[in-house]
Formats: structure tokens, sequence, C-alpha cells
């Protein structure tokens, strides 16, 4: 998927050599959570060879009016409208998404409505 979005970019933006699989393999790779890499970030966690999310426990500095305040990257995705949109086969993973996160799972009455809808726009 990621590759897949490389591609549109131009190499004025990203060098070619930086779209190919190895390089994003490698950059993933040393941004793991539980990687023995002394500059790791702590960025991606993974979840099987190849495939990667975001660190459940990744937090951004957002300003505000009473200073700068952190608020969880799941939150800031806002995950439970990503599932009322996706299909109906996402629904479990997103909540796992949102249970790591600490957060509770998205709404059922909204699941059940985008269910509705997917199955409407299908026909």
């Amino acid at each position: 998927m990621l590759l897949a979005a490389y591609d549109k970019w131009p190499p004025t933006v990203l060098a070619p050599e930086r779209g190919k699989r190895a390089f994003i393999s490698g950059v993933l790779a040393r941004n793991e959570v539980n990687r023995d890499y002394a500059y790791k970030r702590r960025l991606f966690k993974r979840l099987s060879t190849g495939r990667y999310q975001f660190n459940p426990a990744l937090a951004l500095r957002r300003p505000g009016q009473e200073g700068d305040r952190w608020h969880a990257a799941f939150a800031l995705l806002n995950l439970a409208l990503v599932k009322e949109l996706a299909e109906p086969g996402y629904a479990d993973d997103i909540d796992s998404l949102l249970t790591l996160a600490g957060m509770p799972a998205a709404g059922e009455q909204l699941w059940q409505a985008a269910v509705m809808r997917h199955a409407a726009h299908a026909s």
C-alpha cells in the first residue's frame, strides 16, 4: 500500500531509490517499538512480516491556548469515523486498535448504520 502511494510522488519530492520496498521496510523496521536499535523512535508496532501499525502508545503534541498538550495519535485519527466508513470486514481490526489505545470501541449504532450504507451502495 505504501509503495503505491510513493509511486505518485514526483522525483523532486522523493528520490526514486527511496520508493523501493527495501528502503521502506528498513525505515519501518528501524522504528519498531521492540527493536534493538539505538536511534529508534518507537513509531510502529510490527503485526507480522511486512505488516505494521502505528504504536498504540504514540502521542502527538498539539499547541493550545493553555500551552502544548499531548493527545493519543489514535484519538486524533478519529477511528470511530474510519470504522463507520470502512468495509464491514475491518470492524474488529479497528476496534482492536481502539482498545490498544485505551479508547472505547466505536458505537454499535454507528457501525450498524455504516453496514446498512455499505450494503445499499454495493447493490
